[in-house]
């Protein structure tokens, strides 16, 4: 079990966590510790138990979650997102077209060997809340967003804005 783990976890949960968590090394470390991590037949056996890792938002440690607890929670850190009905292809395509048609020849480029069209959502569990509530990141990784993105960042970072409300510290 990660270390300070149990002290994040419901009262009800902490046992059954606590011992799924023992039985799950004493099936996958017998004797001499191996070589080589067996992460496959840990991440087998926690799913066999029915349990879902997130990683912690704030500290270096991992949450272990019942399926049922994670997807409730999941469930309520996906409503603070508004829904999209776009199609992510079409999105892309008619982007790809508006950069042709304004000659960013190397940006078209970029976009059309990004292998994803759309955002992917991960979770982090904020261990310093009370419930381990649920954190959902959107990441572009591996996405055309991201290309368009640093673009923008890179032009934008060359104008010099007057920022009335800035504080020097």
């Amino acid at each position: 079990m990660v270390p300070g783990v149990p002290s994040f976890m419901c009262e009800q949960y902490l046992e059954r966590a606590l011992v799924n968590g023992v039985g799950c090394l004493l099936r996958t470390v017998r004797g001499k510790p191996p070589k080589k991590t067996p992460f496959g037949q840990i991440v087998k056996c926690l799913i066999d138990k029915g349990l879902t890792v997130v990683q912690a938002d704030k500290e270096r440690c991992l949450v272990v979650l019942p399926q049922g607890m994670f997807d409730e929670k999941a469930n309520k850190a996906i409503q603070n997102f508004k829904p999209s009905h776009d199609i992510p292809r079409k999105q892309k395509a008619g982007f790809v077209r508006l950069l042709k048609s304004i000659s960013l020849e190397q940006l078209r480029k970029a976009l059309t060997k990004a292998k994803k069209s759309y955002l992917q959502v991960f979770f982090t569990g904020n261990t310093h809340k009370p419930g381990c509530q649920l954190t959902g990141i959107i990441s572009e990784r591996g996405t055309w967003q991201k290309d368009v993105t640093l673009y923008l960042q890179r032009i934008l970072r060359k104008l010099a804005l007057k920022d009335h409300f800035l504080v020097r510290s």
